[in-house]
């Protein structure tokens, strides 16, 4: 995390406590994957790319194994290494 960020979160540790903060963010993060993995499950995304799933069951991450084709669709140069 960069210092920009840390120092926004400053005044509310100082407030709470450091560990409140920390769990408050940790919350909130979890809860922004568990609504993605929602979302991705119940085809809300749009776009029928899964970051945190696989259509195929299994291991394999839909967008590990189609991301240089989603980057060369955003307008991304295909040369580039991921």
């Amino acid at each position: 995390m960069n210092k920009v960020k840390l120092k926004s979160y400053a005044p509310q540790a100082r407030k709470d406590g450091l560990d409140h903060t920390m769990e408050a963010v940790a919350y909130t993060w979890f809860n922004r994957f568990a609504a993605l993995k929602y979302m991705e499950l119940h085809d809300y995304l749009g776009h029928g790319h899964r970051a945190l799933s696989s259509t195929a069951g299994g291991c394999q991450l839909n967008l590990a194994h189609s991301g240089r084709k989603i980057f060369a669709s955003a307008g991304g140069d295909r040369n580039v290494d991921l």
